[in-house]
């Protein structure tokens, strides 16, 4: 009988598990999913940038998929901010107006 309670408890924590997984990922799921190594993820939560960080009972790590969400649409509007800052001082500045000489401008529609 022992051996069909172990199982049991097995299978509940198991099952516990699964569920608790779902808003979580690894640190290699985590990494994928940021287009970044698992050094910069690394970084990342040493920094304090990422910091709903759990490490399980192995010392694996368990990152909230929310947080890697928001960090990760944070990022693209702090990239998309910067490149219409570069964008607005290459014009400013007037340093690709040479290359644009002679290329047909397209009508706004």
């Amino acid at each position: 009988m022992a051996t069909s309670s172990t199982t049991a408890a097995t299978a509940a924590t198991a099952a516990t598990a699964a569920t608790a997984n779902i808003d979580e990922l690894t640190r290699e799921e985590a990494a994928k999913l940021l287009h970044v190594s698992c050094a910069h993820l690394n970084m990342l939560v040493a920094t304090g940038q990422l910091t709903d960080v759990r490490k399980t009972a192995d010392g694996d790590w368990r990152i909230s998929m929310s947080e890697i969400l928001e960090y990760k649409a944070t990022s693209r509007e702090r990239r998309a901010k910067g490149w219409d800052s570069m964008v607005k001082a290459c014009e400013r500045l007037g340093l690709f107006d040479s290359e644009l000489v002679g290329v047909p401008v397209r009508a706004k529609r």
